[in-house]
C-alpha cells in the first residue's frame, strides 16, 4: 500500500501527539508510520502503537531517500510538480525532524472524484 506525508514534526513527543489524534479521529494505529533519522531520534517505540521506521542515512544523496521513497511504493515516480516537495522533507529528516506517514486510503477524495 502507498503512503503520504501527513506531516513533519520537530520532537517525537510531537509526532506522537499528531498520532494519537489520528489514532482518536478514526485511523488505524497500524496505518500509520514514524520515519525518524536515528542519529538525532533514539525513541524505538511508539507508545500509539504506530510502527516507527528508521531511515537512516548512509550518505545524503541516496540511501536515505531510496529507503523512504520505497517505503511509500514500490512503483512510486516522483514527477517534476512534487519533487521538491519531496526534498524539502528529505531535508528537514536530514536535520532531525519526524515524518508521520498514513496509508494514502485516508485520504479526502477529490471533489471532482466524488461527482463521478
Amino acid at each position: 500500500m502507498a503512503k503520504f506525508i501527513y506531516d513533519s514534526f520537530n520532537t517525537f513527543e510531537e509526532a506522537e501527539i499528531a498520532v494519537e489524534e489520528l489514532i482518536k479521529s478514526g485511523v488505524y494505529q497500524g496505518d500509520i508510520t514514524i520515519v525518524i533519522n536515528s542519529q538525532y531520534v533514539k525513541e524505538d517505540v511508539s507508545r500509539s502503537g504506530a510502527m516507527i521506521h528508521e531511515a537512516d542515512i548512509l550518505d545524503e544523496d541516496s540511501s536515505w531517500w531510496d529507503a523512504v521513497v520505497s517505503f511509500f511504493s514500490p512503483e512510486l515516480q516522483v514527477d517534476e510538480e512534487h519533487s521538491e516537495e519531496f526534498e524539502n522533507y528529505k531535508e528537514l529528516v536530514l536535520k532531525g525532524a519526524i515524518l508521520v506517514l498514513v496509508e494514502d486510503f485516508y485520504l479526502p477524495n477529490d471533489a471532482s472524484e466524488e461527482e463521478n
